[in-house]
């Protein structure tokens, strides 16, 4: 799913945490890390999201390049870019799952409402899970009347700059 993005080494190695029983996983340049209860699971397309979630963390900054918005997220006055970089993982794993992945897509799409119940509370690095998902139902929508990729390139820019 990440191969329109050039110079990104995609990490091949992972790690799993036989202690989580969570539903969770991180990425880091050489490796992905996921969690037992991640691996236990029993949706594919949540786990899908979750991998490409992570895996969008590394591409954010080339997408912002791409989008010519610099190479920092900046923080607004009422979030941070922590939770900004969230939101842009979750945009980012939304728009390759569902172009690239269109069943799973659509399966994602129909059931927001058992991904807001995994995203948990918002927290100083997470949005919540209605703001979360609440965008992603945006850009699903927008994409549905207009180009998915002038949609994805719009709701990035927002993200980018929410106050």
């Amino acid at each position: 799913m990440f191969s329109s993005y050039i110079d990104i080494q995609i990490p091949n190695e992972f790690r799993i945490d036989k202690e989580d029983n969570s539903i969770n996983a991180g990425a880091a340049e050489s490796y992905i890390e996921i969690s037992q209860g991640l691996v236990d699971y029993d949706e594919e397309y949540i786990k899908v999201f979750v991998l490409a979630h992570e895996l969008g963390h590394l591409v954010t900054l080339k997408q912002a390049e791409q989008f010519n918005l610099g190479t920092e997220i900046p923080s607004g006055t009422q979030t941070n870019a922590y939770k900004k970089a969230e939101c842009l993982a979750d945009l980012i794993a939304v728009h390759l799952i569902t172009r690239q992945e269109v069943e799973l897509g659509n399966k994602l799409a129909t059931n927001f409402e058992r991904l807001q119940n995994l995203l948990g509370p918002e927290i100083f690095t997470h949005p919540g899970a209605v703001e979360r998902v609440g965008l992603m139902r945006e850009y699903i929508e927008k994409s549905n009347e207009e180009s998915a990729n002038k949609s994805f390139q719009e709701i990035f820019k927002n993200i980018w700059n929410m106050d």
